[in-house]
């Protein structure tokens, strides 16, 4: 999939402005749809530290209400954790109907891990 990515495509300050608000507008639509419709959305990002998923992380927030979603860092899991089934901590973080739970890290990561580490 990423080898059909354009690294050379470019877009200029003041259409990825415009097209960035229009974007923000309609995920505030959508946003206010799932809460209406009652559907609960998950979203993930993962990669390596200083990334820059915050930065996406914050852009995506920004046109939305923040009373429709939780962001959640996930760091090394708690003693407390531990005592748990592995993705216990993200079941029990699974948005209510209409609500938006937004990832900072999640299980992909120890997946990945352990597949390569074996």
């Amino acid at each position: 999939m990423l080898e059909k990515v354009d690294l050379q495509k470019t877009v200029d300050k003041e259409t990825y402005r415009q097209v960035s608000e229009e974007l923000g507008e309609r995920l505030g639509l959508l946003q206010r749809r799932c809460k209406a419709e009652k559907i609960p959305v998950i979203i993930v990002f993962e990669g390596l530290g200083a990334a820059g998923k915050g930065v996406q992380i914050n852009k995506l927030i920004h046109p939305l209400d923040p009373r429709g979603f939780k962001v959640f860092a996930i760091k090394q899991e708690s003693k407390e954790e531990r005592m748990y089934p592995f993705l216990w901590r993200f079941w029990t973080k699974t948005p209510e109907k209409g609500r938006i739970a937004i990832f900072d890290t999640s299980w992909y990561r120890r997946v990945s891990v352990d597949r390569f580490e074996e």
